[in-house]
C-alpha cells in the first residue's frame, strides 16, 4: 500500500478518535459540541457543493437529492445528540466501539 494511503487512514483514525474524546470531556449539554461538529463538516463540504453546482449545473441534480441531503443532515444531528447523551453515562471505551458499529 502508498505510503500517502497509510499516513491518511492513520491520520483519519486519530482525528476521528479524538474528536469522540472531546466530546466526552465537554460538560456542557453537547448542544455546542453538536453545533462545532456539524458547521465544521458544513464549512468542509459545502465549498465543494458549490463548485460541482457551478462546473455542473442545479440540474445535473436530482430533485431528489435535496431530501436525501435535509434527511441526512438531520440524521447526523441526532447521531451526534445520542452520542453526547451516551457518553455522559458511560466511557469513551464503552460506547466509541459501539457507535462505530452500530451502522454495519
Amino acid at each position: 500500500m502508498d505510503f500517502l494511503a497509510i499516513a491518511l487512514v492513520v491520520f483519519s483514525a486519530v482525528l476521528h478518535a479524538g474528536w469522540n474524546i472531546l466530546g466526552k470531556s465537554h460538560s456542557g449539554s453537547g448542544v455546542a459540541f453538536t453545533m462545532a461538529a456539524s458547521l465544521s463538516a458544513c464549512g468542509v463540504l459545502t465549498p465543494y457543493l458549490i463548485w460541482y453546482l457551478t462546473t455542473l449545473g442545479w440540474t445535473s441534480l436530482p430533485v431528489e437529492f435535496w431530501g436525501m441531503l435535509a434527511f441526512s443532515g438531520i440524521a447526523q444531528i441526532v447521531y451526534l445528540v445520542g452520542l453526547i447523551m451516551a457518553y455522559k453515562h458511560a466511557d469513551v471505551g464503552v460506547i466509541y466501539p459501539i457507535a462505530r458499529a452500530l451502522p454495519v
